[in-house]
């Protein structure tokens, strides 16, 4: 599938994300159209917010340093809050770039971020995430 098109997918799923699963701030799932591929996603200001921009450049550079993930497409949901992006993996566990995107986060709010701690704030908002995610799942 060409860029483009990888690039309209990660946009509707956006809106959908935005629209279904707003209560959880970041999360990522594995896709359930496409195979060997993670929806990863924030709710968080992408057009406003100079810190999820920031996220979203760590995630990247994350995924491009690892040779079993491919960035294929990003996009955010027409309001510009939300933000997805598309990233095809080779045997990689969802943890793993559930771990990134919020180390992401915690980067782009904080560059001395220890990404090994899990702070209380950020267990309770996986938390929402995963119930979130659980409930709505057949949309992505």
């Amino acid at each position: 599938m060409s860029k483009a098109k990888w690039n309209d997918v990660a946009r509707e799923l956006a809106n959908e994300i935005g629209e279904h699963l707003f209560e959880a701030h970041r999360g990522a799932t594995h896709s359930a159209d496409y195979i060997e591929t993670f929806v990863v996603f924030g709710n968080d200001g992408y057009s406003e917010d100079e810190r999820s921009k920031k996220e979203v450049e760590f995630l990247r550079s994350f995924v491009e340093k690892d040779d079993a993930l491919h960035w294929l497409g990003f996009s955010t949901a027409e309001d510009g809050y939300s933000w997805v992006a598309l990233i095809e993996h080779e045997a990689v566990d969802l943890i793993n770039i559930e771990n990134a995107v919020w180390a992401a986060w915690g980067r782009a709010c904080d560059p001395e971020h220890d990404d090994t701690a899990v702070s209380g704030y950020e267990f309770v908002q996986r938390s929402i995430a995963h119930s979130a995610i659980a409930r709505y799942c057949p949309i992505l």
